[in-house]
């Protein structure tokens, strides 16, 4: 009796058109699916950012209840006595830090103080959570991803119409234009000290400038379009305790995500003009004088802007 034998087809295999039908579905449900998960992620680090910055918010005003002032936003390089605090050079954030559940930070920070910010950078203090936005990348370590507004250009040793000044603190019935209309805190994403990446690096200019002419020569370095250069060993946001201007305090020249670039002079860490800047779509958290926080959009008004920066504009 004569055995019949099996064909291919009997089998269990699968043809290789049947193959490639399989993975052009699989790649049609990841291509359905990805873009929806990272929209999720996003959506959820853009909600924890917002939180954070309610968190600090809600810091000033327990700040602001006890003392009766707002925190200073830097304390410069001599010592005022009586006042310890003009002598820690330290940033608004560790001044609010008992305020956020972390006494043991300010108590730390406190036995370092000194009259100079660099010996705080040699600390390498980690941040808190509250101090770095997840959507950004390079806020790791003690790195923070959160500013303090002192106006709209970095002016010193006049007044730059801001809440958070350099020396003396701010009250809050100098807000003439009303907390709900003054902005408070914002976002910057921390630099990579490459300039690999113009929304995070500073772009250099000439050592010795006064403060004054850091604005002004932002502006022409922009519009003459490079070449670009880095600025020596400024990395922004790279301590969230100190109190130098390229670390804690930012200005409202340039628009949220402006497409021009930030400037610091080099060697100068302390004089620069650093902008709010964000990884998340369309603009950048914003948190007011009041409490409240809004998502301030990159395309907005720029007189608005730079009104909500002052005190005492009329702007209200």
């Amino acid at each position: 009796m004569q055995t019949k034998t099996r064909g291919v087809k009997d089998g269990h295999g699968i043809t290789l058109v049947e193959l490639l039908v399989a993975l052009a579905i699989v790649g049609l449900l990841l291509a359905i699916l990805l873009p929806a998960v990272f929209r999720g992620r996003a959506s959820s680090q853009k909600v924890a950012c917002a939180n954070n910055l309610r968190q600090v918010s809600l810091a000033i005003a327990a700040f602001e209840e006890q003392y009766q002032c707002y925190p200073r936003a830097y304390c410069g390089l001599v010592n005022l006595p009586p006042d310890p605090m003009r002598r820690w050079c330290v940033s608004p954030l560790v001044q609010l830090s008992p305020f956020l559940e972390q006494q043991a930070v300010f108590d730390e920070l406190s036995r370092q103080r000194t009259l100079h910010t660099w010996d705080l950078h040699a600390s390498h203090t980690p941040a808190p959570q509250f101090a770095q936005c997840p959507a950004d990348g390079f806020a790791e370590g003690p790195a923070t991803s959160y500013r303090f507004c002192r106006g709209v250009l970095p002016l010193w040793p006049d007044d730059p119409g801001g809440t958070f000044k350099t020396y003396r603190p701010v009250a809050a019935r100098e807000i003439l234009d009303g907390l709900s209309h003054t902005a408070f805190v914002s976002e910057r994403l921390v630099g990579t000290g490459s300039f690999r990446d113009f929304r995070r690096d500073a772009l250099a200019l000439p050592t010795g400038m006064d403060a004054h002419e850091i604005a002004p020569a932002c502006v022409a370095a922009n519009q003459q379009g490079g070449p670009w250069r880095h600025a020596t060993g400024v990395i922004l946001g790279d301590d969230w305790a100190s109190g130098d201007w390229s670390d804690s305090v930012y200005y409202h020249l340039l628009p949220p995500n402006s497409v021009w670039r930030d400037c610091a002079a080099d060697g100068l860490i302390g004089f620069s003009l650093v902008s709010a800047r964000s990884r998340h779509t369309g603009g950048v958290h914003v948190a007011f004088g009041d409490g409240h926080g809004d998502f301030i959009a990159d395309m907005v008004d720029l007189r608005v802007w730079r009104a909500s920066a002052t005190r005492a504009g009329n702007d209200g």
